[in-house]
């Protein structure tokens, strides 16, 4: 994560055509707008604080508030379906955490704790009946999904109508831009509420390192790799291991193996020239931003077409 240009940052003003501007459909638009001058529909006690917040060249998040903690919400609009939306939240969910000490020096004085783990609203105008269950293979990522709805008043007025889904897409609570929203988990089913809440903090920053970090530390000091270069090679790291607990890290040689349940999902072999990254048959050469937002395209992917059905 960096510092957008201020002609990148979309700011609190709905109208303004930010990055995402472009990807969505004019209902998508409609909805955003009304829910960056009424967060509170979305639930009780948020705070807007951005709007098409740009993350990199090719990665932005919709909607950026906080809740009354000070824990950061990020909404999300998929309306390509929700295996190509929970791609886009692990892409996002890892520039968060790279970046959260930038996060709380853009928005510290709005009230923000970038070291709380953010939780996500994705929202379409329709998930299919199959999708609902796949927000289980996020593990610990805290996800609501809500379809939204154009409708007119008794009177004519326009009107958005949210409706929360349940784990199994049934409808569990319902707002409208003449009512506040229901609190989240409202509905919610019991063996949900039976499961451990995770921890609603990331580790601190001097927390000792897993093994995975450490091989990673390892390998960049033995290349004696340019600075850009381990930035990149970081990046992928934390963005493919965020997907999934089950994503096991190891080394052969120059070469790291990402693998579910011992199938490779993918390898990466930094050199000075570059980074080098294997999906499947595919190889892919990491030089900058957008190549780099490319390979993590092709990884998620991957990871959602062939192993989260398992996982």
């Amino acid at each position: 994560m960096r510092i957008p240009n201020p002609e990148e940052r979309g700011g609190i003003l709905p109208d303004s055509e930010g990055p995402g501007h472009a990807q969505r459909s004019e209902e998508a638009q409609r909805t955003l707008q009304l829910l960056a001058r009424q967060p509170e529909l979305l639930e009780p006690g948020l705070t807007m604080l951005d709007v098409d917040l740009r993350l990199d060249q090719e990665l932005w998040l919709d909607l950026l508030l906080r809740d009354g903690e000070g824990r950061p919400v990020v909404a999300l609009f998929c309306d390509a379906g929700l295996p190509a939306g929970l791609g886009r939240l692990a892409a996002v969910l890892a520039a968060l955490v790279s970046g959260r000490w930038l996060l709380e020096r853009l928005y510290g004085h709005n009230g923000l704790d970038a070291h709380q783990r953010p939780r996500f609203v994705l929202l379409s105008s329709r998930f299919a009946d199959s999708e609902g269950p796949l927000l289980e293979l996020l593990g610990g990522v805290d996800a609501r999904l809500l379809e939204y709805t154009q409708a007119s008043a008794s009177d004519g007025t326009p009107q958005t109508l949210l409706t929360e889904l349940g784990p199994a897409d049934e409808p569990v609570a319902c707002a409208s831009s003449g009512a506040p929203a229901p609190a989240p988990g409202r509905g919610r089913g019991p063996a949900e509420a039976q499961l451990p809440p995770p921890s609603s903090h990331w580790p601190p920053p001097d927390a000792p390192p897993t093994a995975s970090p450490s091989l990673v530390a390892t390998l960049l000091a033995e290349l004696e790799l340019a600075p850009e270069r381990q930035q990149q090679c970081r990046r992928l790291h934390e963005s493919v291991t965020a997907l999934s607990h089950s994503i096991s890290v190891s080394r052969r040689g120059a070469r790291l193996e990402f693998r579910v349940s011992d199938e490779l999902l993918c390898s990466l072999e930094p050199s000075v020239e570059g980074l080098a990254l294997g999906v499947g048959d595919q190889a892919f050469a990491v030089v900058d931003e957008a190549s780099l937002h490319i390979c993590l395209n092709a990884v998620f992917d991957q990871f959602f077409s062939r192993f989260a059905p398992r996982c």
